[in-house]
């Protein structure tokens, strides 16, 4: 799987220099290490891949997880060097499972757009999406980067009647880093073990770019009674679809609504 590309272009620079030593290799009882070899930062990223029967260990300089499968686990994860799929991977974990996920601010604004997208199918007050854009998304003070100042912002927004609900259910995590990082690492360290010589890593795949998908807000105007010239009854309310111009992306859309 080609997801997250940026693990794997951060993976390839931060593993470049780095050599295979092996410590033990008796069937299925093996101990590698890989190591920067440069001049400077000799421990830098470093990694083991230990396996006996039924278990991988992946450690080093970040969390450390244990997977259990097969008999062989090199023949479980051997692969494409660059190809990995943590969505399946995560249910072999059975040591270091509190460190596959954490807090994604990606996320979190991708569930910010889509829970105002949604309200804006209902109807939402003039000017929601600049005042969104202007105390959550562009806001350098909102503190994003960590969970509980992502929260804090939600909860403090208020927009001419506006606000979010349930934001305390949000799941805000997606897989972490390192999580991702070690991934790679199994599938470059066993192609490394297979070849005796570093893999090539291969460029990622460029970013999708984002949809340019907006939604169509409507605006509830309220009426006194029935009238044919009305294009759309709603019992006694007016129905009117306001056709916004094409945005440039979606945060200038938001700033537009």
């Amino acid at each position: 799987m080609g997801a997250y590309p940026e693990i794997l272009r951060r993976f390839k620079d931060e593993t470049a220099e780095h050599e295979m030593t092996v410590a033990h290799d008796d069937g299925l009882y093996r101990h590698l290490t890989f190591r920067h070899t440069g001049r400077y930062y000799p421990g830098y990223y470093w990694f083991d891949l230990i396996t006996v029967p039924g278990a991988l260990i992946v450690q080093g300089d970040g969390h450390g997880f244990i997977f259990k499968r097969g008999t062989d686990m090199f023949e479980f994860f051997r692969g494409p060097v660059g190809r990995i799929n943590p969505g399946y991977w995560q249910q072999k974990v059975v040591s270091g499972k509190e460190s596959i996920r954490s807090y994604s601010e990606d996320v979190f604004r991708a569930r910010v757009i889509e829970e105002f997208r949604d309200a804006c199918a209902g109807g939402v007050p003039r000017g929601t999406g600049r005042a969104l854009r202007e105390e959550i998304l562009d806001n350098d003070y909102a503190e994003l980067h960590y969970e509980e100042g992502a929260r804090n912002a939600v909860a403090a927004f208020e927009h001419n009647g506006f606000e979010f609900y349930d934001f305390a259910e949000w799941d805000l995590t997606d897989f972490d880093w390192w999580f991702l990082w070690s991934c790679h690492a199994i599938v470059w360290g066993i192609a490394y073990y297979d070849t005796k010589t570093r893999p090539t890593v291969p460029d990622p795949a460029p970013a999708k770019p984002r949809p340019k998908v907006r939604p169509e807000p409507r605006v509830v105007v309220e009426t006194p009674r029935p009238s044919r010239q009305l294009p759309a009854m709603v019992g006694g309310r007016r129905v009117v679809d306001v056709h916004l111009p094409e945005p440039v992306d979606e945060v200038e859309r938001l700033a537009g609504a």
